[in-house]
């Protein structure tokens, strides 16, 4: 009777195993044949910042992933993308939107306070920092150095792909000279050109299409550009306060005088601009909160010229604003990201069927050979360069190279960009104009 119990209860727990197979199978096929995604998946994506594409000319597997600087959620996001591509090893280069010159004052500040912080509190050095304090226990954290530290986690190299700062910075003041030249004695051609050029970077930088498939990926699948719920995600919202305050911030702690001036000036002109309260600037003991407050909330009558003179310095300062914003701070560095991605994609072109690399070295075989002498060599990251993350991966106990680093599909370059980047970038790779 014993035995003839435990048959049946072993025949049940088999049957109900099958069962649960028969129901997988049939999900995952009716899953792979619905190929056509709903209207909420095109609208409201899982991963709503994360764009996935196939480069054309290398057939090299390219992820864009878009931030919001110094949000959590952000941080988060890239963290948790890398990580996961990292551990299947599916993970190659990971660049980041971000130049020689930034990063190393950006270390510089980080070390001083980490060398700070071991004076005032007497502990030895702790093994577990790779060159600076952890992401998450610093207050500047920011999504590209999480990218950083996951990507050298797994010994893969990091590219800093963005153009230097002192470029984009002469960058702005030639096209803030143009652009005063144009709308102040250009007259109408001048405004003309101004127009033009608004109009023709807009299409290049941000083509955003609604949920509108971008074009059909190596694998058939609909890419989509970046749309609206993108960057109205609302977990980045609850976070944004945290990005207003870290973003500006982290600029004033690496130049605290220009930038500390600048907040001071723009302090001073709001807080003086309605002119009821110039005449106490010499004397702030006779400031009144009361009184500011009873000024600033009290109803006012004005002209229909003030309001004319207002609606005139709106438009000018968005004409001033877009062109800065568009061309020398979005268009031109476009050109220099996608660049950066496409030279990496060119040193994991010949390893996507998971053969050349096979043995000791992995995808680092490719990585080693450097570029030709016409190609601008990429810069990585101190550290993070492929020989160091090739010796530090043959050095590592746990070493992947043992078992051979590939996978079969080839390995995922990995971009992580601020959303206004990525549309742009991927038009320019997916259009073959890099």
């Amino acid at each position: 009777m014993v035995s003839r119990a435990k048959a049946s209860s072993r025949l049940h727990s088999t049957l109900q195993e099958q069962e649960t197979t028969a129901e997988e199978t049939i999900g995952g096929e009716l899953a792979a044949g619905d190929t056509s995604p709903s209207l909420s998946t095109r609208l409201f994506p899982k991963n709503k910042q994360i764009l996935k594409f196939v480069e054309p000319q290398t057939n090299v597997t390219v992820m864009l992933i878009g931030s919001m600087h110094y949000n959590p959620a952000s941080i988060s996001l890239v963290e948790n993308t890398v990580e996961e591509l990292a551990q299947s090893n599916q993970l190659g280069s990971v660049i980041i939107e971000s130049c020689d010159i930034r990063w190393n004052k950006t270390q510089e500040l980080m070390d001083k306070k980490r060398q700070e912080q071991e004076e005032k509190m007497a502990f030895a050095e702790n093994e577990n920092f790779i060159d600076s304090n952890p992401n998450d226990k610093d207050f500047l954290g920011n999504e590209m150095r999480a990218a950083w530290e996951v990507a050298t986690k797994y010994n893969r190299p990091t590219v800093l792909g963005d153009q230097r700062i002192n470029i984009t910075m002469d960058a702005l003041k030639f096209s803030l000279q143009e652009t005063a030249k144009d709308v102040f004695l250009g007259g109408p051609a001048g405004w003309k050109r101004s127009r033009d050029e608004i109009v023709e970077n807009w299409k290049e930088t941000i083509p955003i299409s609604a949920g509108q498939p971008a074009g059909k990926s190596g694998n058939g699948e609909e890419t989509q550009y970046l749309n609206a719920f993108a960057f109205f995600d609302p977990r980045l919202l609850i976070s944004l306060p945290v990005s207003l305050v870290k973003y500006p911030l982290s600029f004033l702690v690496k130049d605290p005088v220009p930038v500390g001036t600048v907040f001071a000036l723009l302090a001073f002109l709001n807080f003086y601009a309605d002119g009821t309260t110039t005449g106490n600037f010499l004397d702030p003991t006779s400031f009144s909160l009361d009184d500011f407050v009873a000024t600033a909330t009290s109803p006012k009558d004005y002209p229909w010229t003030d309001y004319a003179i207002s609606a005139g310095i709106a438009i000018l300062e968005t004409v001033i604003f877009a062109r800065l914003l568009l061309k020398p701070l979005l268009a031109d560095r476009n050109e220099i990201l996608a660049k950066s991605v496409l030279d990496q994609c060119q040193l994991y072109a010949n390893n996507n069927n998971g053969l050349k690399g096979v043995g000791l070295g992995g995808f680092f075989q490719n990585l080693l050979q450097p570029l030709s002498e016409a190609e601008e060599q990429p810069i990585y990251v101190p550290g993070s360069d492929p020989e160091s993350m090739f010796m530090a991966e043959q050095q590592s106990p746990s070493s992947a190279l043992k078992g051979g680093n590939n996978n079969s599909e080839g390995k995922i370059v990995v971009a992580v960009l601020g959303m206004a980047h990525c549309n742009g970038v991927m038009k320019l790779l997916r259009e073959e104009r890099i």
